[in-house]
């Protein structure tokens, strides 16, 4: 096997990959409607930067998405979900109110040690789109049963960039509540450091959510 592979994002045991960037990052926040998301590895979307440009109420702050930008790159978390979950995610994100749209980027993966490796485990198919997919994904992957899988690897990744964004001059800083739950989900994750501090300098608008708070959720 080469030191790069490339897999689609759905496999057929039923499941699909996930590259989360924002508060997803954090596990009780992704499991709150994704139960079973598995964390599968640190991730390097390239080619994009993180940015903040829609007010959410409940966070009480704007909320992250991914841009386009050569000179940048943003990192997350890879997650392996359940395709029963899929639905769960994307009226998460508001794909059918059209606040964020799907697309299915190259994610460079640092797997974890026993991610896609596991004796039981087939070859990840091609993926078959779904109503919700607005293309499809054919990479394929050999199975890495025996094998010792690289370090290294190029996936194919669902992924949620924000379409309703809003207009200029608006205030989007995230809140803090939002941030507090991004930089942990960026620890939880293993992000890189100099990603976290980065992450850690990014400002803030000073409002907190008492709802989320008060219930502590994913705090």
């Amino acid at each position: 096997m080469s030191a790069s592979s490339s897999t689609s994002s759905t496999d057929s045991k039923g499941t699909f990959l996930y590259f989360a960037f924002g508060s997803n990052l954090n596990s009780k926040r992704i499991h709150v409607n994704n139960p079973s998301a598995k964390r599968k590895g640190v991730g390097l979307l390239k080619n994009y930067r993180l940015d903040f440009n829609r007010y959410s109420e409940r966070w009480k702050g704007s909320v992250a998405t991914v841009v386009p930008d050569q000179d940048e790159e943003v990192w997350g978390a890879l997650w392996e979900i359940d395709v029963k979950d899929m639905d769960n995610l994307d009226r998460q994100e508001g794909v059918e109110r059209n606040i964020y749209r799907v697309f299915h980027p190259t994610i460079h993966v640092e797997l974890n040690e026993t991610a896609f490796h596991n004796e039981t485990e087939p070859s990840f198919n091609n993926e078959t789109s779904s109503a919700n997919e607005t293309s499809s994904h054919n990479e394929t992957v050999s199975s890495f049963n025996n094998e010792t899988p690289p370090s290294v690897k190029t996936v194919t990744a669902r992924c949620y960039e924000l379409i309703a964004i809003d207009p200029p001059g608006s205030d989007k800083r995230p809140s803090v509540t939002y941030l507090d739950v991004v930089i942990k989900g960026a620890l939880e994750s293993q992000l890189p450091e100099k990603y976290v501090h980065k992450l850690r300098r990014i400002e803030n608008n000073g409002q907190t959510s008492e709802y989320l708070i008060d219930r502590k959720v994913f705090l």
